[in-house]
């Protein structure tokens, strides 16, 4: 996994954490990278908890390539639950800026969980592109608006990893789900007729993953318009369990 390897190269600093961002081709920052590094960086901040909410506001396109300087500030230690903020600057501009919730699995007091149904065939599901180092395969009954896919992976994935790959590949969806982006990467939008990019991110873990058993993502997006986009997303098990969810909220315009 390349691009993980690459994303995971963070040096301690008097401040902070220095991290890495890489050349893209769009004028910013990938905000699914930085999602992705926010999380592997809190979960080290905090070693014996798991990140169980991530909330993030991207505030700055950023500097493609360049490094990025980043502080954490623990706002509350309990025994079960931890308060971290993360701000990510470059050239002393802040990107963006984060809060996260940890915490300590304990023993369940009472379990109230979206019941699975039959296991889902992927078979006939379509091999596609995603932004994570992962498998895509989408839902060949995916439409606009509403978009179906698993990821999996044939390599072990350590769970804080799978966590913040989730998180990762959770970041473009409801945009690629407004723009009707199909299995080859085409789109009924073009990608080229529109400037898009993600203001709030908000993602939250409830159980385990298995990405070498599959996660399917389903994902509703529920507006756009007047220059904004929303949406939001759940991921389940191949046999239904609810893993995750998340939301979006986004700038979309014509491009200039």
């Amino acid at each position: 996994m390349g691009l993980i390897d690459d994303l995971s190269q963070f040096s301690t600093t008097a401040s902070g954490f220095e991290i890495p961002t890489l050349p893209s081709p769009t004028m910013g920052v990938l905000g699914a990278h930085l999602v992705f590094q926010q999380m592997l960086l809190a979960e080290q901040a905090a070693p014996d908890r798991r990140v169980l909410e991530l909330q993030t506001t991207f505030l700055h396109n950023g500097f493609p390539g360049e490094p990025a300087a980043v502080k954490i500030v623990t706002l509350r230690e309990g025994r079960s639950f931890c308060f971290l903020e993360l701000t990510i600057e470059q050239r002393a501009v802040l990107t963006c800026r984060s809060e996260i919730l940890l915490t300590v699995d304990e023993a369940d007091f009472l379990r109230g969980q979206a019941r699975g149904g039959e296991r889902l065939d992927l078979s006939t599901w379509q091999p596609s592109f995603g932004m994570a180092p992962v498998s895509y395969f989408l839902d060949p009954g995916s439409d606009r608006r509403h978009r179906r896919f698993a990821l999996m992976s044939d390599d072990a994935v350590d769970p804080t990893t799978t966590r913040a790959i989730l998180a990762m590949a959770a970041e473009p969806e409801v945009h690629l789900a407004l723009f009707g982006a199909d299995a080859e990467g085409g789109s009924e939008v073009p990608f080229d007729s529109q400037a898009s990019a993600v203001l709030k991110q908000n993602v939250t873990l409830l159980e385990p993953a298995d990405l070498a058993e599959g996660v399917v993502v389903h994902v509703t997006a529920d507006y756009a318009g007047l220059g904004r986009s929303h949406g939001h997303g759940e991921m389940t098990d191949c046999n239904g369990r609810l893993l995750a969810t998340f939301s979006t909220t986004g700038m979309l315009r014509a491009r200039r």
